[in-house]
């Protein structure tokens, strides 16, 4: 059975997935944000354009329309980003999830506003039945913003450090779709690896492969983790491959050792 995470879906089911299923699983299909912005104004034009490009039913003129109008309304007065992300704190549920979805058009030009969405996920998570992220899924949400890009990292370090579980998983779905941009979380994300839950640390072993290459500090503590936790050693080369060169010689010893384990012992053991 395919899970559409979206208003069917219980958040409370949605929260503890695996960062993986809950990406794989979404059917939310967020544009690439605008790459530059000379002012609010033609940023604000040009994720219009797209905005309507996007809709429902292209064909019909009466739809575009009534798609422009309910665009405007959302924007209204706005004048800049940041009045965008004032009106996240006092829209309603369709409107704050469509705000979401501009503000992650608007990429890093939406740099003040991680602070605002990381603590409405977690009014959210607190009381599902009131929040926003059932009907809009959590991979858009995470998506906008890992549109926004590294200005979002503060936000996830301390979702990753002092959050729920649900939180850090909502957190780690964002450093996968940052991949080496999210290399500031580096810490918080080996620190994850100390955990006794093996759930907790598969999720942080996915982070750091979708950190890749600028993950290569982590290496040792990744080598160390099946033997807390024996059940995610099969995850373990996955993430040295994604580390790439940096991880070369503890991916070489993770093939060779079950074939010559007399190469990997002490010499007093060979003896």
């Amino acid at each position: 059975m395919r899970l559409n995470f979206s208003r069917e879906t219980p958040l409370s089911q949605q929260a503890h997935r695996h960062p993986a299923d809950l990406l794989r699983h979404s059917n939310a299909k967020v544009p690439e944000p605008i790459a530059k912005m000379e002012s609010f104004a033609e940023g604000l034009a040009e994720i219009k354009r797209r905005w309507l490009s996007a809709s429902g039913n292209r064909d019909s003129l009466d739809s575009l329309a009534h798609e422009a109008e309910q665009f405007d309304r959302m924007v209204g007065d706005a004048k800049s980003v940041t009045d965008l992300v004032d009106g996240l704190k006092s829209g309603r549920v369709f409107q704050v999830a469509e705000l979401v979805r501009l503000l992650g058009l608007f990429g890093e030009h939406a740099s003040d506003a991680p602070p605002t969405l990381v603590k409405l996920v977690r009014q959210h998570f607190e009381k599902p039945e009131r929040g926003v992220l059932g009907y809009q899924g959590l991979a858009e949400w995470a998506q906008a913003l890992a549109n926004i890009g590294p200005a979002s990292t503060a936000e996830l370090k301390v979702l990753l450090r002092e959050g729920k579980d649900s939180e850090r998983t909502f957190a780690i779905v964002v450093v996968g779709l940052l991949g080496e941009r999210a290399a500031l979380c580096l810490p918080e994300l080996i620190a994850l690896l100390d955990s006794e839950d093996p759930a907790v640390v598969d999720s942080a072993l996915w982070g750091l492969a979708a950190v890749g290459p600028a993950a290569a500090d982590a290496v040792p503590r990744v080598m160390l983790a099946p033997e807390k936790n024996p059940a995610v050693s099969p995850k373990v080369a996955g993430v040295l491959y994604s580390i790439g060169p940096a991880a070369a010689d503890e991916t070489l010893k993770l093939v060779l050792k079950p074939v010559y384990p007399a190469w990997f012992c002490p010499d007093s053991a060979r003896r």
